[in-house]
């Protein structure tokens, strides 16, 4: 005999912290950099950290992907449901973007003369969520506005491998694994700055970025490394926004982002800090993917409405303009596109044996991953 239940557990900490990887991500690609003569020109060296916010996704996916996939490798249609879920959470929007850009966008500027920025052939890296591959191996096509659906990829890589990962494994070789995942990416990251890599390559490649989803996956299935983390996170986080601004060496950037993100996320459960619980914050990490996945894109078309501005005004608008509008654009994605998908969840629940009980999830980790 089998039941169907939900697994629940919520940390807002959580929500938090995913509010702040988005933000941090939207303020750097709406930022548009001044004379540095002008009084706030020095953010240029600060903003273009921006690119933690991703690292901080990863880490965060990682723990909650992994709590998930360990809490129900008894259910009796694991990968059905786990697919099935996430399939769900990450495809009705993202589809939709893709039908647009290259089943509309793309044949609309052909049929105008014009030669688009994102070309027909490079449809099925997106489809398959192999775009970081295309990317890193040809330097030059950095997909125009759909150029932040690098991430995504690698996200939805782990996803697949990382089912089966923990499907064979027990936990203590999870943790094994996921120490080895991450020795060999550092590894191999900085085996191939000495060797002269391009950077496009190591900072799009899945090898050199699955980095931060191990750690995440260490978090999760090692509580006394989570703690000990907790412990020394706030040391630890400022340590890492001090470093990576003042650091010359912007190649070994993603050791400190590592530091930050993992330390951040274990900083959630310390239950602590009460910025991480504020409501305006965690409504950022509730529509996180939505604004994610849209904010590049009105990113462009703000840049070219506004771009003749005098700098100093385009420098004092664009942020709060473009988190505005995408805002926007990402709660009405969420009311009338995600949530109504969301809702067909409760017919994938995991199912378990009778005489099986599910291990517990991680506090918080069924929030919603990045997305």
């Amino acid at each position: 005999m089998h039941k169907t239940r939900e697994i629940l557990g919520h940390v807002p900490e959580l929500d938090g912290v995913r509010g702040i990887a988005v933000l941090i991500v939207m303020i750097r690609h709406f930022y548009t950099p001044v004379e540095s003569a002008l009084p706030f020109g020095v953010l240029d060296k600060v903003l273009v950290h921006g690119a933690s916010g991703v690292d901080l996704f990863f880490v965060l996916s990682g723990f909650l992907i992994t709590g998930i996939l360990v809490s129900t490798k008894q259910a009796t249609n694991y990968f059905q449901a786990f697919y099935a879920r996430r399939a769900l959470r990450i495809l009705p929007l993202y589809v939709l973007v893709l039908i647009f850009f290259f089943w509309i966008a793309v044949p609309l500027l052909h049929h105008m003369g014009k030669e688009g920025s994102i070309k027909p052939t490079d449809q099925l890296y997106y489809w398959f969520f192999l775009a970081n591959w295309l990317q890193a191996l040809h330097p030059g096509n950095n997909g125009a506005q759909l150029g932040h659906f690098w991430s995504l990829g690698i996200e939805e890589q782990f996803y697949i491998c990382w089912s089966l990962v923990v499907w064979f494994a027990s936990t203590r070789h999870i943790k094994s694994i996921s120490i080895a995942v991450f020795v060999a990416s550092i590894s191999c990251h900085l085996v191939l700055i000495c060797l002269g890599w391009n950077a496009v390559f190591l900072d799009r490649s899945t090898v050199t970025r699955i980095d931060g989803l191990a750690l995440g996956s260490m978090l999760a299935v090692w509580p006394a490394f989570r703690e000990w983390v907790g412990r020394y996170a706030v040391l630890a986080t400022t340590v890492a926004v001090i470093t990576a601004i003042v650091m010359p060496w912007r190649q070994y950037d993603f050791l400190v982002y590592d530091l930050g993100a993992t330390s951040l996320v274990a900083l959630a459960f310390t239950r602590t800090v009460p910025l991480l619980k504020l409501s305006w914050l965690r409504l950022f990490g509730k529509y996180s993917y939505g604004l994610y996945v849209i904010h590049y894109i009105i990113n462009g078309l703000e840049f070219k409405m506004v771009g003749r501005m005098n700098p100093l005004a385009l420098g004092l608008i664009s942020i709060p303009a473009g988190i505005g509008l995408s805002f926007a654009a990402a709660w009405a994605s969420w009311r009338w596109l995600e949530e109504p998908f969301l809702k067909l969840k409760g017919n994938f629940n995991y199912r378990f044996a009778e005489d099986k009980s599910a291990a517990p999830l991680p506090r918080g980790a069924t929030t919603l991953g990045l997305r």
